[in-house]
């Protein structure tokens, strides 16, 4: 299942700036075990996005509750799983496996 995962700021920027270091630890951890596809701060910054891949929500939950954000109370989540439908063929088929691969521009050119 794929996770967008919205992180709202809901502390002051310097107590954000405060746990930054140890949230992009926890990103990177959870990228090399492939859990999280891509990550970063939203424009303008008031929080980010995360999307992942976890078997259910109950394991999303657990990675999240390890994230120093929130177990310092900074930030809020917004959640939303989906079932891709669609994928450019450039997206991994393992994020997506039931997907219809749709070739990219660049693929075609």
């Amino acid at each position: 299942m794929l996770y967008v995962v919205t992180l709202n700021y809901v502390r002051p920027p310097e107590a954000i700036q405060t746990h930054l270091d140890s949230h992009r630890e926890w990103l990177i951890e959870h990228t090399k075990s492939g859990h999280i596809i891509v990550a970063g701060p939203m424009d303008p910054p008031t929080g980010g996005i995360v999307l992942a891949s976890c078997e259910d929500r109950s394991e999303l939950d657990k990675m999240l509750h390890t994230d120093s954000f929130y177990v310092n109370e900074l930030v809020e989540y917004d959640i939303r799983a989906f079932n891709p439908a669609l994928r450019g063929n450039i997206f991994a088929a393992q994020w997506a496996p039931q997907a219809k691969a749709v070739p990219t521009m660049d693929a075609i050119g």
